[in-house]
C-alpha cells in the first residue's frame, strides 16, 4: 500500500473512533433473513439497502471532538 495509503489508513482509523462496518456474514444473515420474512409474508423479496444493516446507528452520534492532525 505504501506510506501514503498507511498513513491514510491510520488518519480513517482514529477519525473513526472505534466505529467499523458489520461483518460480513452479519450483513448476509440479516439479508436473508429480510428476504425469508418477506417470502413468509408474501411481499416482494428484493433486498431493500438499509443503514443499519452494515454500520451501527451510533456511528452518527457526535461525541464533540474532532481531530485533524497532518
Amino acid at each position: 500500500m505504501g506510506e501514503r495509503g498507511d498513513n491514510l489508513l491510520r488518519f480513517i482509523w482514529s477519525a473513526a473512533r472505534g466505529h467499523s462496518f458489520e461483518p460480513y456474514y452479519r450483513v448476509e444473515r440479516t439479508q436473508v433473513l429480510k428476504a425469508f420474512q418477506a417470502y413468509l409474508a408474501n411481499a416482494p423479496t428484493s433486498y431493500v439497502r438499509e443503514e443499519r444493516d452494515a454500520v451501527p446507528s451510533q456511528v452518527h452520534d457526535w461525541d464533540g471532538l474532532f481531530l485533524v492532525k497532518i
